[in-house]
Order: structure tokens, then C-alpha cells, then sequence
């Protein structure tokens, strides 16, 4: 199912396990995208040709819109990413290095 953030504009799918789930980015509450705005009736994206209306109408409209969010959104998701991924790279470097080191044969 898709679904939108009315703050930040982010459009993210989710399964209907996890609709409760806020806005991985700025925390708000998600709602579901309405079917006319989804490709071909399917609910897993938005129709290219309808976007640019769907984001004027349902989301560029809401009191909750927040235009820094909407313009800052993307880089800052890839700086998030970014520093997940050095996060975890650095983490699996100290598995390796304690993994070299030697044990003790009585309590290995």
C-alpha cells in the first residue's frame, strides 16, 4: 500500500502490518495515497502524470506542510544512509579484528 507523509511529502510503501508506522523521516503520521493518483489501479506507486497534482492537492495543501522538510528530504535521507552504512562498515571492521585475535582453549 502506498502511502504519504502530509509534512515532508514522502511517499513510501508500506504493507498493512505496518500502516500504524510514522514517517521514517520526520516522524508524522502516514495516510494512504488515494487509488486514482496509483498507476494502472496498482497501489504500489504514484501515476507520473498525476504526481505533481497529487503533491499540490494533498500535500503542498495540508496545514501540517512543511516546505524545508519537502525541499530537504531526499538529502538528507542520503546523509542518514550514508552515515548508517559507515556506522555498520565500522561495526563488522571490529567483528573481524576480534575475530583474529586468539581465544582461550578452555573456554572456546
Amino acid at each position: 500500500m502506498l502511502c504519504y507523509c502530509k509534512k515532508c511529502g514522502r511517499v513510501v510503501q508500506r504493507t498493512s502490518k505496518n500502516l500504524e508506522k510514522p514517517c521514517d523521516y520526520c516522524n508524522n503520521s502516514l495516510k494512504i495515497v488515494p487509488k486514482e493518483f496509483t498507476a494502472s489501479g496498482l497501489e504500489t506507486c504514484l501515476e507520473d502524470e498525476l504526481k505533481q497534482q497529487f503533491i499540490d492537492e494533498y500535500i503542498k495543501s495540508s496545514p501540517e506542510f512543511d516546505q524545508y522538510l519537502f525541499e530537504h528530504r531526499d538529502e538528507d535521507l542520503a546523509k542518514r544512509r550514508m552515515e548508517n552504512k559507515t556506522k555498520l562498515d565500522h561495526g563488522k571492521q571490529i567483528l573481524e579484528e576480534q575475530s583474529r585475535l586468539p581465544g582461550c582453549p578452555t573456554c572456546t
